[in-house]
């Protein structure tokens, strides 16, 4: 992968799992990168065309199902958006994020929120 999840949430995440892992002594020589090699390619895999459920993932029937049937609503003040080549990022402040998935729903609070977003890849040639 490029990397370019990296500094996602999710990515900020796990490099500070890394960075503390690492300054207790507990990862061994060329586990990080290991790791984020794993971490670049598994998100570059699922943030394109169908994600998880493409068809080089295998056919998961309740992830299928759990997809179709979930909604996810993001609310928050806009602080700053950018377009560029057909590729938007929104900054949001206060932001909540609600996750419904039939009977069930969970939410969360955040001060900042970054969302990327780009159309997928064509898979045509």
């Amino acid at each position: 992968g490029d990397g370019h999840y990296r500094t996602s949430t999710l990515g900020k995440a796990l490099h500070d799992a890394l960075t503390e892992l690492n300054d207790q002594g507990r990862l061994q020589r060329g586990v990080e990168e290991m790791v984020w090699q794993q971490f670049d390619r598994a998100t570059s895999q699922a943030m394109a065309g169908d994600g998880a459920l493409g068809p080089d993932q295998g056919h998961n029937e309740s992830l299928s199902k759990w997809y179709s049937n979930t909604k996810m609503t993001v609310k928050g003040h806009l602080h700053m958006f950018r377009g560029v080549d057909n590729k938007w990022t929104l900054c949001l402040t206060d932001a909540n994020v609600k996750v419904e998935s039939g009977s069930s729903s969970e939410s969360v609070d955040v001060e900042s929120l970054r969302i990327d977003a780009a159309p997928p890849l064509s898979n045509t040639a």
